[in-house]
């Protein structure tokens, strides 16, 4: 998949995602967890799953072949989309002499 296409994609699902993680939070405060909600938490893939990873463990601060051992794929894959969402800011990038970690930058309000 091309970069600028893979970039949309990203973006529209993060956007996406968001409106879920914030379904899930009201959802949370009410303490009831609707069967849609848990399907299409079930349903997300690739890029979806990546981002879901992060909303799912905020504060987990991870290396990206950790992540993809926890994803179960591709580390390079991982790595690609892992960039991309460095760029639009969803996470952070942590250098270390011979390791890079990430980290989730929790949305603002």
């Amino acid at each position: 998949m091309p970069d600028a296409e893979l970039e949309q994609y990203v973006l529209a699902q993060a956007n996406q995602l968001q409106g879920l993680a914030d379904k899930v939070r009201r959802e949370i405060r009410t303490f009831r967890v609707s069967g849609t909600l848990q399907g299409a938490a079930a349903s997300l893939s690739g890029v979806d799953r990546l981002i879901s990873f992060f909303e799912a463990n905020p504060y987990t601060v991870n290396t990206a072949r950790q992540i993809a051992i926890r994803l179960g794929r591709e580390m390079g894959e991982v790595e690609r989309e892992l960039q991309l969402l460095e760029q639009k800011h969803f996470i952070q990038k942590i250098s270390y002499p011979g390791s890079d970690v990430y980290r989730y930058i929790p949305q603002r309000r």
